[in-house]
């Protein structure tokens, strides 16, 4: 028989964020395989999303975090992905698309602050890399950089979204082998890298007690990466 609460900490905050995050991410799927060898079917990102918010709260995360985790892209690819469903990327002018993508990163920062509060939106930005900026290893550079001063929740849930990613990657190398490297755009050689060099600041900033174990399922993942 499951156990019971009379006082859940997740609460109406939480389904209103996975509506939302569900809501924005509707048409995005995530881009290295698929759902098997034998499935065409492509795997929904809201289901990363959820992953990484359950992380969280198995890791003692409180409301406001896991609210994060399920709202971590909504800066990062929000903005693109309502911009797609809006309109064809074709019917705007080359040069309107940036402006465009930033008013709605605005919009969105502005609905997350007012729906679910200035803490969860701070943990989103520190979990978001800036697209304006074309260079990905440029951005992943600023990511790590800003991983090194982030709070602790928001380490939290980086190291939560970290660790399904490269879980992820770590699945689909054992079911289709080394083509799943060229799905990223930084290659087999930086993407190694880059996670990497993530685990070291996770294991310099580990002052949260709730990290030490998320360390350790890192580590294990990111050396799976480094032999394959």
């Amino acid at each position: 028989m499951p156990r019971h609460t009379s006082n859940p900490f997740l609460g109406s905050r939480f389904r209103d964020a996975f509506l939302f995050a569900a809501s924005l991410h509707e048409t995005q799927v995530r881009k290295k395989t698929s759902a098997g060898k034998h499935s065409e079917q492509d795997v929904p990102y809201l289901s990363h999303l959820m992953a990484v918010s359950a992380l969280v709260v198995e890791s003692g995360g409180n409301e406001d975090e896991a609210i994060a985790a399920l709202l971590h892209d909504a800066l990062e690819d929000g903005p693109d992905c309502l911009l797609r469903r809006k309109t064809s990327c074709l019917e705007l002018e080359k040069q309107k698309i940036p402006e465009e993508l930033q008013k709605l990163q605005i919009e969105i920062r502005e609905t997350i602050i007012t729906r679910f509060g200035k803490t969860v939106c701070a943990i989103v930005e520190a979990c978001s890399e800036d697209k304006s900026i074309s260079e990905k290893s440029v951005r992943k550079r600023l990511y790590l950089d800003a991983l090194k001063t982030a709070s602790d929740s928001a380490r939290l849930v980086m190291i939560c979204d970290k660790i399904h990613n490269a879980e992820s990657i770590a699945l689909d190398l054992s079911r289709f082998g080394e083509s799943v490297w060229t799905k990223f755009s930084l290659g087999k050689d930086a993407s190694r890298n880059f996670y990497s060099h993530a685990l070291q600041c996770f294991r310099s900033q580990n002052s949260d007690d709730r990290l030490f174990p998320l360390v350790v399922r890192f580590e294990r993942v990111v050396d799976v990466l480094n032999q394959s």
